[in-house]
């Protein structure tokens, strides 16, 4: 019972037919783009004759959720009620604290004096002229809930049962909608993640469906392909200068991606390619993923190419260098000295330091890092850090354009 005698009222009561307003395609369309959420609001406000109409949605926690889409709300009000607010309001600790479902009314769950008095009303409500509110969680889970509330301004009538029978009919799509939205932002998340992870890699990555179109490529692929020097990454599958090395670097990728079945022998191949500067020849490998990955067709990624210049010179990231082997800062400069090929006699002259300072750092070094030569320390710092590449603003995976994917 609330506060006025009054049973909490529950959506569960036989749906409606939503009448002539067009509203569901509109929610299916935020399934796949979240911007899709402005129409489907006006919809359902023109539905509910609803001033406003407001998406809530985040982890089941006040301070993280936010309001994501709104009819009849300011851009810059939602923005602040986000910001300093949200956290505080009291129909939302109402939704988190019942059961998915039930309806929560501001006219039933507050006397006009609370409503005033009210961090909703003061910060919401009164800014965007409306009086009445109410709404339901439609979601709550472990990791996510969402729910919607309607809006109307002083003068108008209070909701009526009309009203709230179509926002019952509404919920199951609207739950759909969010949670296939959810799953879909967390698949994008996962991307990202993995995309940040690549491009800490020093060598280039391209990840390839089964018949040898890249995917994603990493920063240092991209970097290479863009020299124009024997190795390209175009829509239809990595290139090489000569059309020889072309054919058989697509010919390894289709057998690696199991799309060539008519040569047998262990999948995955290693080649050089030539390159039209007559620098040192690209280096690549391309090997299929393990078989839990492979998709039933050739939509999905199955092959990984890695492809090394090795011109291209990558130097350990040099606090990276002090934190695993415990140098000091004069010990690194040092170190990375010796990493670029200079004697300790050049390594000293450009240091400013005499031969038996760097004689000292040098054997301090080999202490640390267990080795007694300067050829094993280079070995040892390159096979544990070399690999590893440092942040930049062009971080982040290229996804190939292709039609109607994602």
């Amino acid at each position: 019972m609330d506060g006025r005698g009054r049973a909490p009222e529950r959506l569960n009561s036989p749906q409606p037919r939503l009448g002539s307003v067009d509203v569901i395609p509109h929610l299916y369309d935020a399934a796949v783009q979240p911007s899709a959420w402005a129409g489907a609001l006006e919809a359902a406000a023109e539905l509910l004759q609803a001033a406003a109409v407001i998406l809530e949605c985040g982890p089941p926690c006040a301070g993280l959720i936010h309001i994501i889409a709104s009819s009849g709300l300011s851009a810059e009000l939602v923005t602040a009620y986000n910001r300093n607010h949200i956290g505080n309001d009291e129909l939302l600790q109402e939704a988190l604290a019942r059961p998915a479902g039930m309806l929560i009314s501001s006219r039933l769950a507050l006397s006009d004096a609370a409503l005033e008095r009210s961090s909703l009303f003061r910060n919401l409500l009164r800014p965007a002229g409306l009086l009445e509110m109410a709404g339901t969680a439609f979601v709550k889970e472990a990791d996510l809930f969402a729910g919607v509330w309607i809006a109307r301004g002083a003068g108008s009538p209070t909701f009526s049962e009309t009203e709230y029978q179509l926002l019952r009919e509404l919920l199951p799509h609207m739950e759909r909608v969010v949670t296939v939205r959810n799953r879909v932002a967390q698949a994008e998340q996962m991307a990202e993640l993995t995309a940040g992870a690549f491009d800490r890699v020093a060598m280039g990555v391209v990840l390839m469906d089964g018949l040898g179109r890249p995917l994603l490529t990493n920063r240092e692929a991209r970097n290479i392909g863009n020299e124009g020097d024997g190795f390209t990454i175009l829509p239809d599958g990595p290139a090489a200068a000569r059309h020889d090395d072309t054919r058989m670097l697509r010919a390894a990728i289709r057998k690696a991606g199991g799309a060539d079945r008519s040569t047998s022998g262990p999948a995955g191949k290693a080649l050089r390619l030539a390159r039209p500067s007559g620098r040192s020849e690209y280096q690549v490998v391309v090997l299929p993923l393990p078989q839990r990955c492979q998709p039933a067709d050739a939509s999905g990624v199955v092959a990984v190419l890695f492809v090394t210049d090795p011109e291209r010179s990558h130097s350990p990231i040099d606090h990276l260098v002090a934190d695993l082997f415990g140098l000091t800062e004069a010990e690194v400069r040092l170190v990375m000295q010796l990493l670029g090929g200079s004697t300790l006699t050049d390594a000293a002259e450009t240091l400013g330091l005499s031969r038996n300072t760097v004689h000292s750092q040098l054997a301090s070094v080999f202490r640390k890092t267990g080795t007694s030569r300067q050829s094993d320390l280079v070995r040892v710092v390159l096979r544990a850090l070399a690999p590893v590449r440092g942040p930049d603003d062009s971080s982040g995976f290229y996804i190939v354009p292709d039609d109607g994917r994602w």
